[in-house]
């Protein structure tokens, strides 16, 4: 059996977590402050030749309730 699933390195901004997924690069390298930083790190994504062909993420997000 074979999985025919054609992977694209894609690059994708979460506004929420402020983070690009996508880049092999450290999570310190591609964290966004401001929105102006987000070309800025993509090129540096780019220049480094640093997309991941397949990424998995799993992110944890704790609600407190006071």
């Amino acid at each position: 059996m074979t999985d025919c699933t054609k992977i694209c390195p894609k690059l994708v901004y979460s506004q929420k977590f402020s983070y690009i997924t996508g880049s092999t690069l450290s999570s310190n390298e591609i964290l966004v402050f401001n929105i102006n930083d987000i070309h800025a790190k993509i090129r540096l994504i780019y220049e480094k030749n640093a997309i991941a062909i397949q990424v998995q993420v799993i992110v944890l997000k704790v609600y407190y309730n006071f």
